[in-house]
């Protein structure tokens, strides 16, 4: 980091970071998580710096305003308005910060029942995925004390569709009944069926592989974009899809949550709908590719985006 660029170097304690285009601008910007100290957002203007607006954006603290432990973030629409929201797992309440227009969130973790659901808990990573194929994104938590490592339970959430998560540990499955050292958490379809799995690391064990069953019961979609040239998932860009009233918006990104990749292909549920009526992709070059009436319960591999200019050609150097 540079002042060329803006970015000084920090003095702080980074607890971790995400890429991503969170005011919409079709620039990436950098939200950057601390622990005990206000967290960054450095906004991208498109020429070449960034400027810290954590205060000014409402993203630097927690919904009281105190510097919390922060933990790595995740960032997803939660409630559907086509602006990115951001999740960060705390030693606290944790934090949602809803995006409301762009560039501008607001603290709801009380209001959307994330602070009565992990108040006890020291949380660390945390998704934001859709698990049932509802359209909406669904919470999970893992959860361990920080320092004498007392066992803590995992959260899982389901989002209302309006407001409000719903804790669902009761309903889904034993490993649920029992408590961890929780550190990272990651999603992928490991098994291509349709529905996201889990993947919890935990402390003085092995990692908990949590497969989705019944996810599937409803309609889903996967959009792929690759670069045409490579045929590599195309990180930085945004695939919109429009089914009826829904509108759901999910960036390709590398990195997302607590030191861990994901399955970097987005994943949309449908609900009882069985065609999409619109995928936009925006690629990484900001060209936007659009489909119409997609069949759902398809992994949709779509090739795009602008070949890198060919290498000057003359006679080798020597050596």
């Amino acid at each position: 980091m540079t002042e060329e660029t803006g970015l000084l170097e920090l003095t702080g304690r980074g607890m971790g970071g995400v890429v991503c285009d969170l005011n919409n601008d079709g620039h990436p910007d950098i939200y950057v998580t601390n622990d005990a100290m206000a967290n960054n957002l450095w906004i991208n203007d498109g020429q070449g710096r960034f400027r810290d607006l954590g205060p000014e954006t409402g993203t630097a603290f927690g919904e009281g305003g105190q510097g919390v432990s922060s933990m790595g973030p995740f960032v997803a629409d939660v409630n559907r308005n086509g602006l990115i929201d951001i999740l960060v797992p705390d030693m606290g309440y944790s934090s949602l910060m809803v995006q409301i227009k762009a560039g501008f969130f607001m603290d709801v973790t009380s209001q959307s029942g994330l602070a009565l659901l992990c108040g006890q808990y020291t949380g660390w990573g945390g998704l934001l995925v859709d698990l049932d194929n509802d359209g909406y994104v669904d919470l999970f938590l893992a959860n361990g004390d920080p320092h004498h490592l007392y066992l803590e339970d995992p959260v899982i959430a389901r989002w209302d569709g309006k407001s409000r998560f719903l804790d669902r540990a009761r309903q889904s499955g034993d490993f649920f009944q029992t408590k961890y050292v929780g550190r990272g958490a990651a999603f992928a379809d490991i098994d291509n069926d349709g529905d996201l799995d889990l993947l919890m690391f935990a402390l003085h064990g092995q990692p908990r592989l949590l497969r989705n069953d019944g996810g599937n019961t409803q309609a889903w979609l996967k959009v792929v974009p690759v670069l045409a040239d490579t045929g590599m998932v195309a990180l930085g860009a945004t695939v919109t899809v429009k089914t009826g009233s829904l509108t759901q918006i999910q960036p390709v990104l590398g990195v997302n949550g607590y030191l861990v990749s994901n399955d970097p292909r987005p994943h949309f549920g449908l609900g009882a709908h069985t065609v999409a009526d619109t995928v936009e992709i925006r690629w990484p070059d900001g060209q936007r590719q659009t489909l119409t009436q997609v069949p759902a319960n398809q992994i949709l591999r779509v090739p795009g985006g602008t070949k890198p200019a060919s290498p000057p050609t003359g006679p080798t150097p020597p050596r």
